[in-house]
């Protein structure tokens, strides 16, 4: 596999890991923070419906912005947003940053399946796609079970911490793989990247991703 797949998967992974990755320590968070459970909750609906609402927007808004860049400004703001999470002192600041991670999240997103299409050769494209899709499926059952060992082990802001420093580890194996553009970037027309989608282990990395949101 070649290593700019591997930087890949690891950013859909580390992305989306940080959605679930306090889904099992929520007790304690809420508890710490003074809140109810089900207001701790909602960190998780406020990531995914923010991811859910931006990741389309970034798709067209974002498109012509160099993949250096945009890799580079994204997890800079990723890692700062749970850099930060470490020390929040209240429920709210704690709420905002979750919004923070999740629009550097899906900023992120199209440009990483964007990135995995130009790559790919001609033959390969929609396998390669798949493979980064089921990275982030794979983010979806992984990171409660991550986030539950490390939060028992060293406490919930332990959690924050952790995907801070593995978005700098992203962010250092993944601009060594991009190139280096001058200006804007051309955008690929909307029917070419619908019919990209529509590839059938594309579509079944999706479904998948669907089916263990529920």
């Amino acid at each position: 596999m070649p290593a700019w797949l591997l930087a890949l998967l690891a950013a859909g992974f580390v992305l989306y890991t940080d959605d679930y990755v306090i889904a099992g320590i929520l007790p304690e968070l809420a508890a710490d923070l003074g809140v109810s459970e089900s207001h701790a909750g909602q960190l998780i609906t406020a990531f995914s419906l923010t991811v859910a609402i931006v990741a389309p927007l970034a798709a067209v808004v974002l498109a012509k912005i160099p993949r250096r860049q945009l890799f580079t400004v994204g997890l800079c703001l990723f890692i700062l947003a749970n850099g930060l999470a470490v020390i929040v002192p209240s429920y709210p600041v704690l709420l905002v940053l979750r919004v923070v991670a999740a629009v550097a999240a899906a900023s992120m997103t199209p440009a990483v399946f964007a990135f995995a299409a130009e790559r790919a050769p001609a033959d390969k494209t929609g396998r390669y796609i798949a493979i980064v899709s089921l990275a982030v499926t794979g983010s979806i059952a992984a990171g409660v079970p991550i986030g539950t060992w490390i939060g028992g082990h060293l406490g919930w802001r332990a959690c924050f911490a952790t995907m801070a420093v593995a978005g700098l580890i992203v962010l250092l194996a993944l601009l060594p793989t991009l190139p280096r553009e001058d200006g804007e970037r051309e955008v690929p027309l909307l029917r070419d990247q619908l019919r990209t989608l529509s590839a059938g282990p594309i579509s079944f990395g999706l479904l998948a991703n669907c089916a263990l949101r529920g």
